[in-house]
């Protein structure tokens, strides 16, 4: 299929020059590609000779959000980046995506790994070794950056190497709370004025 889509829809990328318009050549080709004969269906005598026709709709189930919520609950977290376009994810800060401060991305935890995404695109990979418990990070090891189209069009003053740029930084525990001060039972309020002495 990649080499099918690399002969017919390489023209129109080639014309594309942002992002969205990458999108609507690659849209274009999908409805294209769907409904055109194929050859591999030429000798189908009931005339379905498209993807299409022979599919005639069927794509698998689709499911709810709120129970694909219910399900990725323990793998998928929703975090903001801060100023430094980093979040606070488990005691560790990670970093994300210049530029991008404020926007909500994606935790999603699986396979020994963490994978940050904003907006269904993966900005960075940190592989972990998680605690005997298998809930707090132990280690991030070779965390990586990905290359978007999220990137900032303005150059860096100078290349960071893999030991200068922190991508993943182990931060203090969070201290236990003090427990709260309960008054004396000894302490008594005194009243300000009595009734009597107001009238």
């Amino acid at each position: 299929m990649f080499s099918i889509q690399r002969r017919l829809a390489d023209y129109g990328f080639s014309k594309a020059t942002t992002w969205p318009e990458i999108v609507s050549e690659h849209q274009k080709w999908m409805r294209n590609y769907n409904i055109e004969h194929h050859f591999a269906h030429r000798q189908r005598q009931d005339g379905r000779h498209s993807p299409d026709d022979v599919l005639r709709g069927v794509f698998g189930r689709t499911y709810p959000e709120p129970v694909l919520e219910r399900i990725l609950y323990a793998t998928r977290f929703t975090r903001y980046l801060d100023r430094d376009a980093s979040v606070r994810f488990r005691n560790w800060r990670l970093f994300g995506e210049n530029g991008r401060a404020g926007e909500e991305v994606s935790m999603w935890v699986y396979e020994g790994q963490i994978k940050m995404e904003y907006q269904a695109t993966p900005l960075s990979i940190f592989p972990v070794t998680f605690q005997p418990d298998h809930n707090h990070i132990a280690q991030v090891q070779h965390p990586r950056r990905i290359e978007t189209h999220f990137r900032s069009p303005q150059l860096e003053l100078w290349q960071y190497s893999e030991t200068e740029w922190l991508l993943a930084l182990r931060r203090p525990d969070f201290a236990k709370r003090k427990p709260r001060l309960t008054r004396s039972p000894e302490a008594i309020q005194l009243v300000l004025l009595s009734l009597e002495q107001t009238g």
